[in-house]
């Protein structure tokens, strides 16, 4: 099964005119780690698995892992899509200084991940990156408060100011 990950690549693609990327994960690729995924589930109930028990058990967290770390990086990608050209407009980055500072970080985590996704697109060596999954627990939450607010400033709603909410960003 190891093997036959080496070949498969991230599909990373650049995003319209932004100077950085975006990443499409093929039917290939998602068929394959859920192939994997209950091969090793499987392998892992076998009575003869004792002797390859510890690289039974190693090699299922990794793909269980690589699920999550995908998963996670989609959803982060679908709210950095939405919030990119919202932020790219000089008359919201007026309006809402704090947000848009906020906004500068996320993006500069998001390009970072992304430059590094394209130097190595290798699917089993840009998932398991210490430093990917460090990014992807800190986009989600910034992303999310940038929603919220975003949202209730279209609304016209008084929103609790960013500045307030204590989340760290790396």
């Amino acid at each position: 099964m190891e093997s036959e990950w080496k070949p498969v690549m991230l599909e990373v693609m650049p995003y319209k005119e932004t100077g950085t990327f975006i990443m499409k994960v093929s039917d290939d690729c998602s068929q394959l780690l859920d192939d994997h995924i209950v091969m090793a589930q499987s392998m892992s109930f076998s009575p003869y698995k004792k002797p390859f028990e510890e690289r039974i058990t190693t090699w299922e967290s990794k793909l269980v892992m690589t699920q999550d770390v995908m998963d996670e990086w989609l959803q982060c990608q679908r709210q950095w899509l939405y919030l990119e050209p919202i932020f790219s407009s000089e008359d919201i980055n007026r309006q809402l200084p704090v947000e848009s500072k906020r906004y500068q970080t996320m993006e500069r985590i998001w390009r970072k991940v992304m430059n590094s996704a394209k130097g190595n697109p290798q699917v089993r060596e840009t998932i398991v990156c210490f430093e990917l999954k460090h990014s992807f627990y800190y986009l989600p939450v910034a992303a999310s408060y940038l929603l919220l607010y975003w949202r209730d400033f279209r609304e016209g709603q008084g929103c609790l100011p960013l500045s307030s909410l204590h989340f760290r960003i790396c």
